[in-house]
């Protein structure tokens, strides 16, 4: 008789490590050198995977305005069965979720691993009812400054998410900053040419009606210069004649 737990329990491990490194690579190849303009659906098929691969009922994505002191759910995947929130998750106050905004600001992630145990009040009352049993948030930084933040939900069964769930929320977060840097740089790019676009415009304008003016005034300066030679030819002949005799 020989006992193969450990030896079960190891494959398993390895299988799900070469399953989470399989994750991250599909994640990073769909991301890298993809068109702006294809982003919102990567960034939603990748909610997808994520969610999917943690076992979560929600994948989802927040942006904060912090000059409004507003968070606002941007992207959302849900699990088959499972109630979509982003709609009710738009201009959040911040106020609404205590020291929130503060942890994420500090690069923190939030772990719930039991909404019902924590004491009544604000948090509480903002994630219940969504009928979020577990969460697991992680802030997505640039530099110091924190543009927002990814979660994972839990709403059927309470969740324990632990290292490999933060791990993989804080490389698809840096991923998704990249994405976000990219998508502004393209925005200022676009800017720019568009007001390039327009200058070198107006100037064709005003060159075109330059052409007009000068086009006119020559137009001008021939009948003038007709009418003049022949106002002076009749006299000129008269000169002409008199110098002769």
């Amino acid at each position: 008789v020989r006992d193969t737990t450990e030896q079960q329990k190891s494959r398993a491990e390895r299988e799900r490590l070469s399953e989470f490194v399989l994750l991250l690579f599909r994640l990073a190849t769909r991301f890298i050198n993809l068109p702006v303009q294809q982003m919102e659906g990567a960034i939603d098929a990748a909610l997808r995977d994520v969610g999917s691969f943690v076992r979560a009922d929600r994948a989802y994505l927040f942006a904060y305005d912090l000059q409004a002191q507003t968070a606002s759910n941007t992207h959302e995947w849900c699990a088959p069965g499972v109630t979509a929130q982003k709609d009710q998750l738009q201009n959040i106050p911040v106020q609404q979720l205590p020291d929130w905004l503060d942890a994420h600001q500090e690069g923190q992630p939030i772990n719930i691993p039991d909404v019902l145990a924590l004491p009544p009040g604000d948090l509480r009352g903002f994630l219940e009812p969504q009928g979020i049993l577990s969460l697991l948030t992680q802030p997505m930084m640039n530099g110091d400054t924190c543009l927002g933040f990814v979660g994972l939900d839990s709403v059927k069964t309470k969740s324990n998410f632990g290292d490999e769930e933060l791990k993989l929320l804080e490389l698809f977060a840096q991923m998704l900053v990249n994405m976000q840097l990219r998508a502004q740089v393209a925005a200022q790019v676009h800017g720019m040419t568009e007001q390039l676009e327009q200058k070198v415009e107006e100037r064709t304008q005003q060159l075109n009606e330059s052409v007009k003016l000068l086009q006119t005034v020559n137009r001008e300066l021939e009948s003038f210069t007709y009418s003049a030679s022949h106002d002076l030819r009749t006299p000129l002949r008269g000169i002409e004649g008199f110098s002769a005799l």
